[in-house]
Formats: structure tokens, sequence, C-alpha cells
């Protein structure tokens, strides 16, 4: 199985999943409460990414930039990542609309193309990213956050990451729905997929020259529920 039809089938048990929670997250609730959890989730970035004004900070998977205008703000470079041309046209507009004009946007899927980075950075924000990446492309993924970060101190803040247990129903079903249709490859691949699992980052990231640390979200965290965070120091 190529690593594009694996990609294509763990988005879509993940998307799935995904979709599920926030509507179910969602319902009831206010614009004050929605503001109030986005800044809850950009305090925790700032918290363990510890940015200074020269800082050179990169967003991976940055959506329309609803962090990235504010971090705009705070650091001397900021480079934002997304592998949808749409919502990077759409952080470029936010940031642009900030008055920033140091930011530099870079249409990419992490999980499938090793990019030359135009520098390497103190911090590396993963929002909502490496969940929907197939496990047999994690390697390849911690290569190219390492090669986006400084050595000897530079951040990777992996923030709201899923307990593979929660995901585990959604695959179980899809593996069905794939026996029922004779779809033996799809069958195969489901199988062979393992959930992520803190300890199992914890390792791959510490086997590539990052010093990892698992973080058990406090209850205001908005992903308290959801899930654990990790920070990975490259060595």
């Amino acid at each position: 199985m190529d690593a594009k039809t694996a990609a294509a089938i763990w988005k879509d048990a993940y998307g799935e999943w995904s979709r599920s929670e926030n509507d179910a997250r969602r319902s009831g609730r206010s614009e004050s409460e929605s503001a109030m959890s986005f800044m809850k989730m950009l305090a925790v970035q700032i918290y363990w990414l510890k940015p200074r004004r020269n800082h050179a900070i990169a967003d991976v998977g940055c959506g329309n930039g609803m962090f990235a205008t504010v971090w705009a703000q705070m650091v001397k470079h900021l480079t934002l990542f997304d592998n949808v041309r749409q919502q990077l046209e759409h952080a470029r507009e936010a940031v642009n609309y900030s008055g920033c004009e140091h930011a530099l946007f870079i249409e990419l899927d992490i999980a499938m193309t090793m990019n030359i980075y135009p520098r390497q950075h103190n911090g590396v924000i993963v929002n909502g990213v490496l969940q929907s990446i197939p496990p047999n492309r994690l390697d390849f993924v911690i290569g190219n956050l390492k090669s986006m970060t400084k050595p000897g101190g530079g951040r990777v803040f992996l923030q709201g990451i899923p307990q593979g247990s929660k995901l585990a129903p959604v695959l179980a079903r899809k593996i069905e729905e794939a026996a029922a249709a004779g779809r033996t490859k799809t069958i195969e691949l489901y199988q062979s997929l393992v959930m992520y699992d803190p300890r199992v980052l914890r390792d791959r990231f510490n086997a590539a020259g990052f010093t990892p640390t698992i973080i058990d979200p406090p209850p205001w965290d908005p992903h308290h529920e959801e899930g654990f965070h990790l920070l990975a120091v490259r060595r």
C-alpha cells in the first residue's frame, strides 16, 4: 500500500471522528466561550514555547491563521505551513491585515514532502496535524519537524493529540465496512495501523534526537478531555 493511499484512509477515519467531536463540542457554545477556548489554547502554546521577540516561530497546519495573527506581533520571524492552498491564502490575508511584514507562507504536506526550509526555528507549533497522519509516515514527519527546528534547544509543541483509544472505535467500524465491500487491501491497512500512544510518540521523538515530555492538560485546558500534549526539545 503506497503512502498516499495510507494517508487518505487514515485521514478519512480521523476526519469522521474529529467532525463528530467538534460538532458535540460546539453545540450550545456561545461566541464568548469559543473566544475563551481560543485564548486558552494560545496561552498553552506561549507557555510551552516561551517565545522571545527575536525568535523565529513556525505554525505547521496553520489553517486560516487564527493563531498566526497573534504570533506575528510577538516574534521576529513567522513561517506558516499548510497543505491546503485556500487556507494558506486566508492565513496570508489575516496576517497581512495585522500589519506583519515578516511572515513566510509555504504550501506543504508535511507527511509527503521533505522540504528545504528557509530557516530553522526556535519554536514549532503543531496543532491538529500529527493525529491526522498515518503511523507509517510518523518518522518522516518527525524528520521534517527536526529539519525546521534549531538544534540545541529548539522546541516542537504538539497540541491536543487524541488518545489512540478514542480513535479505535471509528477505525474498527471502517474495517467492517471495508470487509463488507471486499476491499482486502484496505482491511490490511486498517489492521496494521498503530494507534497513537504517548509512549510511542515519546520513543519516536527521542530516537530522532529530541528530548520529549508528555504533558497532561490541566482541567481548564480545552484539550483536557481529548488527549495530551507533547513538548519535544531538540538536542
